[in-house]
Parts: C-alpha cells; sequence; structure tokens
C-alpha cells in the first residue's frame, strides 16, 4: 500500500510549508520532493516517519484513504474537518486490527 500523496500535500499547505522546506527538512532536492507529491517516485520509510512527526499524524493515517470522498458525512455541512477525518481514518483501522484479533486477545486489552 503507499502513502495517500494527496493527505501529505493537503497537510502541507494546510501548514502554508513550501516544497522547499519539505525537501530540506527530508534531505533531498526539491525536484526530488516535486517528483514525490507529483506520486513519481514513492517515500521512504524513513521520510514517511518524518512527514508523520511534522504533522502530528500516525503513519497509518498517511496511508488510509481519502475520506473525504467517500459518502461519510459527520456534520451537515456534507465535509469533515481534518481531525474528524483522521478520527474516521484511525477507527477504520482499528477495526481491521481488531478484526485479527481472537476474543481471547481482545479482552486482554
Amino acid at each position: 500500500m503507499l502513502v495517500n500523496i494527496n493527505k501529505v500535500k493537503r497537510l502541507r499547505e494546510k501548514l502554508h510549508l513550501n516544497t522547499e522546506y519539505l525537501a530540506k527538512l527530508l534531505g533531498i532536492s526539491e525536484d526530488e520532493y516535486l517528483l514525490i507529491e507529483s506520486n513519481k517516485t514513492p517515500l521512504t520509510s524513513s521520510q514517511i516517519c518524518i512527514i508523520s512527526n511534522l504533522y502530528g499524524v500516525s503513519e497509518q493515517y498517511l496511508f488510509s484513504e481519502d475520506i473525504r470522498s467517500k459518502a461519510v458525512h459527520a456534520r451537515s455541512e456534507g465535509t469533515l474537518s481534518d481531525h474528524d477525518e483522521m478520527q474516521v481514518a484511525e477507527f477504520f483501522n482499528f477495526q481491521k486490527y481488531v478484526g485479527k484479533k481472537s476474543h481471547k486477545e481482545l479482552v486482554l486489552l
């Protein structure tokens, strides 16, 4: 599974960070970073770790589907806030995790 690069880009834009800053943080050139954001080059595991720490989100959140594209509406305005989207994504990941556990293992949680 690949990182949802749209989330990475949206988080960068939301924090008003430029591509030059992200490239420097990741130890790559800006051209290399632009290839990542255009989905032509994948992020490495260490880059994913750096990005998730920078944005304060889990690595799993970066891999999850874009919840905004789903027909899920938590509020009357029809869209989810980034915080709500992150909580829904983490809930879906938790459901997948729980689905792989036996009842006995869940009782021990």
